[in-house]
């Protein structure tokens, strides 16, 4: 795991009320973690401050084929019966909403800016378009959203437990504990080896 530092001014201990909003980031980086892991990076200006737990709305609409500008009178629903859409617009291949996703890390930059780590799993329209994003691309984001987790101020020993979704913000909560000197043991599941989104590290046999 990266080693980044939370905003000093938000401990994990926050539940994460404070301001939030819509941004335009960079892709720092995109690359494969596992076998349907992918870890992406992106860089924003001036984000807020976050704790881990939260998460952001990204937007995954294919920059090369934009949602058509419609007139307000056009903007409906045309469904037919069965639920069959009979708006060609509806029937294309290509992602309508954001996709939340946690925040697995985040990194402040000296220059101000902020990177963002977002572990995803391709599984449709909008993970496949992330998939293809490359550095320098641009990515509108919503956030940070959610509350945080409520860390015991009379922590000694933290045990974080999680699987699937539940794995990317227990990176970040992990890092924050580093950061405040509790030491934490994490249990985590998956269906696979193959679908751990983190490097694993061999452990030798026992003699």
């Amino acid at each position: 795991m990266t080693n980044v530092p939370v905003h000093p001014a938000h401990p994990a201990s926050s539940s994460g009320s404070g301001p939030r909003g819509r941004f335009l980031g960079r892709v720092v980086s995109n690359r494969q973690l596992c076998q349907e892991h992918f870890g992406l990076t992106i860089q924003v200006d001036k984000f807020p401050p976050s704790v881990p737990g939260q998460f952001v709305q990204l937007d995954c609409t294919d920059e090369n084929h934009p949602l058509p500008a419609l007139p307000p009178q056009e903007r409906e629903w045309r469904i037919g019966n069965g639920g069959q859409s009979h708006d060609p617009d509806l029937a294309e291949s290509r992602a309508f909403l954001r996709r939340p996703f946690s925040i697995a890390a985040r990194r402040d930059l000296s220059t101000g800016a902020t990177e963002l780590e977002i572990i995803y799993r391709v599984v449709g329209k909008g993970t496949r378009h992330l998939e293809s994003l490359q550095p320098g691309n641009s990515i509108s984001l919503i956030g940070p959203l959610g509350h945080g987790f409520i860390v015991p101020t009379q922590l000694t020993q933290a045990i974080l437990v999680g699987g699937g979704v539940g794995i990317p913000p227990m990176f970040y909560l992990a890092e924050s504990l580093r950061q405040s000197s509790h030491a934490a043991v994490a249990f985590i599941g998956a269906q696979k080896q193959a679908l751990l989104p983190l490097t694993l590290t061999a452990v030798p046999p026992s003699p």
